[in-house]
């Protein structure tokens, strides 16, 4: 009882700033930005994984009926936040790959022109999910900021000890799906900020970033004009391999760009700290969906608040482990900060001091009309 009430609490709460925060960090939170904020709900966080991390969508492997299942209540959940359909009038971005079996015996999809010559190969249909929000000034809503989760697990597999079987992901990455919903929510239900803000969900991260691989070489928005990517992984379980995480995130790739920087700013206004992970920050930052963007040369993070944990690809990644009082903490600085960037006309630039960043540079050049 004592936690029902304490996440009840959490989903009306009225953001109250810390008393350490600066005159200049606390006037972030405007009254349209507070509004949005405010919208998040812990206890519809919650509402939302218990469906998609159910035993239902027998772990939402690529392809499956599970996956699809979780597609459509993803779409359900854009279209009650007001925003508009991505994909040419349609809330998916349908992909067509190709699967095989490798000389190993083991199933491959890729996309057409990625196919060995000579193998056999059935073509499979499946789905990002994608929502527009449109920005509210004339000289910025061409400009795109790109928030974005895989909506898919592993399936079902071995049996655990207790003969569970299911994969449900429920950290990995209903969390990160269920917090891209939130956030939409959040942010269609207050004035919009200035850029436009595109919301999608990748499918197939665990086959190999399949979604946003296609979504790369088939953009919704045109690259050159997507000024930044946030996408999120595991951010529901505070019990990670670095002890306690309540009240505290991360972002890979933390000095490769300026986006870190508009995080901890909004993070410090409603009492959550960005870090730096020194030991996974950087090699974390190619593991996830948004290396896929970056590689274009959009500026794009992967924001998690455990990196690893106890459960992480087993079947006891439950939805009921989930901090959802914390996930919605977590959320409502993820909010905050994309608004800063959405209403700042100057888009986050590279670092180009370090030489982990060079690929990234370069290909911001080719993308800009750089050479």
């Amino acid at each position: 009882m004592i936690r029902e009430r304490w996440i009840a609490a959490a989903a009306t709460l009225t953001i109250a700033l810390p008393a350490s925060v600066s005159a200049q960090t606390a006037d972030v939170l405007t009254t349209a930005r507070r509004q949005a904020v405010e919208r998040v709900s812990a206890l519809e966080m919650e509402t939302h994984l218990s469906y998609l991390a159910s035993d239902m969508l027998e772990g939402r492997d690529t392809p499956s009926e599970g996956l699809q299942d979780a597609a459509d209540y993803i779409a359900s959940q854009f279209a009650r936040a007001g925003l508009e359909p991505a994909a040419d009038g349609s809330w998916f971005q349908t992909a067509v790959l190709y699967r095989y079996m490798d000389a190993r015996g083991r199933q491959r999809m890729v996309q057409e022109e990625q196919l060995p010559e000579g193998v056999e190969a059935e073509p499979v249909r499946m789905h990002n999910v994608a929502g527009l929000l449109r920005g509210s000034d004339p000289r910025l809503e061409d400009t795109y900021i790109l928030v974005s989760a895989h909506y898919d697990h592993v399936g079902i597999g071995r049996a655990d000890a207790s003969g569970d079987s299911i994969y449900n992901g429920a950290n990995d990455n209903g969390s990160g799906t269920v917090t891209v919903v939130e956030m939409a929510l959040a942010m269609g239900s207050a004035p919009p900020p200035r850029r436009s803000v595109l919301f999608i969900t990748w499918f197939g991260e665990e086959k190999g970033l399949l979604g946003s691989r296609w979504y790369a070489e088939h953009p919704l928005v045109p690259l050159e004009r997507t000024v930044a990517n946030l996408n999120l992984e595991q951010v529901g379980r505070s019990d990670g391999d670095g002890g306690d995480q309540t009240g505290r995130m991360a972002l890979t790739g933390h000095t490769f760009s300026e986006v870190p920087g508009y995080f901890q700013r909004a993070a410090e206004a409603v009492g959550v700290e960005v870090y730096h992970h020194e030991q996974y920050s950087a090699p974390f930052f190619s593991r996830s969906d948004n290396v896929a963007l970056a590689s274009k040369g959009i500026p794009a993070h992967t924001a998690t608040v455990a990196f690893q944990y106890e459960d992480y690809h087993r079947p006891g990644d439950h939805w009921q482990k989930i901090d959802y009082a914390n996930m919605a903490l977590v959320a409502r600085a993820l909010v905050l900060g994309i608004c800063l960037i959405a209403d700042d006309p100057d888009p986050p630039c590279w670092n180009e001091e370090i030489p982990e960043t060079r690929r990234y540079v370069e290909a911001w050049r080719r993308l800009h009309g750089g050479g």
